[in-house]
């Protein structure tokens, strides 16, 4: 568990970043696994995703920074080099700053062309980078039962604890399942009786692959599970925003999301994954919101490049896209 700290009067600031999926062409372990158009687009990581990173946060001026998954590509990064450079440009900022692992994050072996190539260092490896090579990174590898990077923050002014921040491993590195596995549960419900024991406090869920809640959410609001609600990031009537250019790929658990809306203090959850979706839609009192994708790496939109502008103050929150080109 951690802790941060709100200024008295001042609004605390998150920015929450998505699928930077940094390449390192020259890592690729599977022979013709990129086109030579994709090694010549990929090679210069502050054209292809650092420096809109960096414009995104003189732009929000957060006092926290979270990356909802797929920071790195783990299929081109075998040397670890590639995640090295993304901890170096965080830590530059010297602001707090967290990650969840993505399914991408962790990958160590990838199948092509019906072989398995030795690729990435993965998710064990890159916790203990983090933990020896970080002065501002709050992030813990956790029980391995349950994954790797399952923490959470408390937000506190003073001495008093107003929000709460839980960070959670969706799974999916190749070969694996998707969603929170019944120790992840568990662990769930003990932090938030922990979090909760004298008052309710608010909080947020940040993870990477998005539940099935975002499926039932746009086709009950907007007809489909494509659809526009605004495309500058201004909102509607109902505090909803966004577009879904892709069909939702989803873990299913209703007992998971059962509990959240009985429990009563999840406020808003945030996810990743979808790269060309970036809605937020209040579905059954709890806000489900797609970050916008920054980073030319892998499948994109030009039009949808940017962070999530997340503001708390006076005991509410406020959702804003911001967008670097």
């Amino acid at each position: 568990m951690f802790t941060l700290k709100k200024q008295k009067d001042k609004p605390f600031v998150i920015l929450q970043l998505t699928d930077l999926q940094i390449i390192d062409p020259s890592q690729r372990c599977a022979p013709n696994r990129l086109r030579q158009d994709e090694i010549d687009k990929w090679q210069d990581v502050n054209k292809c995703a650092f420096n809109q990173l960096k414009k995104l946060v003189r732009m929000a001026k957060p006092d926290w920074i979270i990356h909802t998954g797929d920071q790195i590509y783990g299929e081109f990064d075998g040397k670890g080099s590639s995640f090295k450079k993304f901890v170096r440009l965080m830590e530059s900022f010297r602001i707090p700053w967290s990650f969840v692992n993505g399914n991408h994050d962790g990958e160590i072996v990838v199948p092509w062309n019906g072989r398995d190539y030795k690729c990435g260092k993965g998710c064990e490896w890159q916790a203990n980078y983090i933990k020896n090579h970080t002065k501002y990174c709050l992030y813990e590898q956790g029980n391995k039962m349950m994954g790797f990077g399952n923490y959470y923050i408390k937000l506190k002014e003073g001495n008093k604890t107003i929000w709460s921040f839980i960070m959670m491993d969706t799974h999916g590195a190749r070969n694996e399942g998707i969603g929170p596995n019944g120790y992840q549960k568990r662990w769930l419900k003990m932090v938030l009786d922990d979090i909760n024991k004298d008052k309710t406090i608010n909080n947020f869920m940040f993870y990477h692959i998005p539940n099935y809640e975002f499926v039932l959410a746009g086709t009950k609001y907007y007809g489909d599970q494509i659809f526009t609600i605004t495309t500058d990031g201004s909102k509607n009537e109902r505090g909803d925003c966004g577009e879904n250019k892709e069909k939702v790929c989803f873990f299913k658990d209703e007992s998971f999301w059962e509990y959240l809306k009985q429990q009563g203090s999840t406020k808003a959850i945030f996810v990743g994954h979808d790269h060309i979706n970036d809605s937020s839609i209040e579905y059954e009192g709890i806000r489900l919101t797609y970050g916008v994708k920054l980073g030319s790496y892998d499948y994109h939109d030009e039009k949808i490049q940017g962070a999530t502008k997340i503001t708390i103050d006076d005991g509410d929150y406020d959702i804003k896209q911001i967008f670097a080109k």
